[in-house]
């Protein structure tokens, strides 16, 4: 039985399945964030790969956005089961 205060193993397990991608989405919302710092970097000094890079940095922002939704529904259900105690 499992001390006061204590996560059950599956409890625990529980906890982990949602905590781990909700920091995965973190990081790669990171990741996108900086290619598309990268490629406003590329077209502000020079015009020429603007019309090339401008659809990629439109569909990275969409990427972006998808992943920030994921993480938002990630964070609810990890809200919701956090003050449960993952029951």
């Amino acid at each position: 039985m499992p001390s006061r205060g204590r996560l059950t193993l599956d409890q625990e397990q529980h906890r982990r399945a949602v905590e781990q991608p909700l920091f995965d989405a973190g990081k790669l919302i990171g990741q996108v964030d900086e290619v598309m710092l990268r490629i406003r970097q590329a077209q502000q000094r020079s015009m020429l790969v603007v019309e090339v890079l401008a659809p990629a940095e439109l569909r990275l922002a969409e990427v972006r956005r998808m992943l920030a939704g994921l993480q938002s529904e990630v964070a609810d259900i990890w809200s919701e089961h956090n003050g449960r105690s993952w029951k």
